[in-house]
């Protein structure tokens, strides 16, 4: 590992656990944290101009949560701002769709189904996030050939990951609960609590903006059947990439 920054590879393979133990600066941890913080003051969750303990305990609760890198580094190895990657390459993506957690609204949401944070979820958003920044908005190529399962938050994650942070406020979404909103459908129903009584609360039934999500996926990603990538000889492509360089789904 040491050898990488003074190297001259075109390419480093490397296991998901090395991936994982490479440290970041504290520079690039604050600087992922603080966007996390200004996307939730443009959103209206935050008032970074309050003056009340309440204001500050809140503004310092979702530092910390922008700075959690998830998974324990190795300090004997290099910082992975030097390691001058430009881009990365992961197969089997979907490990990674548990790097943001939901918030205070789309957590009371019936029927939405949400996992606890991954570490090395969290970990891959925040270098995702660092070579998105040094390349303009370019840096990760997910390949997997697992579906998504049913959930906003799912595809919310999986996308973040190679879709930059202005991107999605350009569409107005700042966190996983405004992708909830935008293409989440809502409506209240009746559900039966552990103590067997029935209380009506707002749940998620299905999706809408259908068009807009679908394009987003277009935009994104590259989507192929089996009989799409298998070669005469039985072989499968292993690298699919988007016309972005993005997001591409590997069998």
């Amino acid at each position: 590992m040491n050898r990488i920054p003074q190297s001259n590879y075109r390419a480093v393979v490397m296991t998901k656990e090395q991936y994982a133990a490479i440290p970041l600066r504290e520079e690039t941890i604050n600087d992922h944290a603080y966007d996390v913080l200004f996307a939730m003051a443009e959103s209206g969750r935050v008032n970074l101009d309050g003056q009340k303990h309440r204001d500050a305990q809140k503004k310092n609760s979702i530092l910390a949560d922008g700075s959690n890198t998830g998974s324990q580094k190795k300090q004997d190895y290099p910082y992975f701002e030097d390691m001058g990657f430009d881009n990365a390459i992961i197969d089997e993506g979907h490990n990674y769709r548990n790097s943001y957690s939901v918030g205070q609204e789309a957590s009371q949401l019936a029927y939405l189904p949400t996992s606890a944070l991954a570490k090395s979820a969290r970990d891959m958003a925040v270098k995702n996030a660092y070579l998105m920044r040094q390349n303009n908005g370019r840096g990760a190529v997910m390949l997997t050939a697992t579906p998504l399962v049913n959930s906003p938050i799912d595809a919310f994650n999986m996308l973040s990951h190679i879709v930059p942070m202005e991107e999605w406020q350009r569409m107005g979404i700042y966190t996983p609960d405004d992708f909830v909103k935008v293409f989440g459908m809502t409506e209240y129903v009746d559900v039966q609590k552990i103590s067997g009584e029935i209380e009506t609360k707002l749940g998620l039934v299905g999706f809408q903006n259908l068009d807009g999500l679908r394009g987003i996926f277009h935009r994104w990603a590259t989507l192929k059947e089996a009989k799409d990538v298998s070669s005469p000889g039985g072989g499968h492509a292993d690298r699919i990439r988007a016309d972005d360089g993005l997001l591409a789904s590997g069998i």
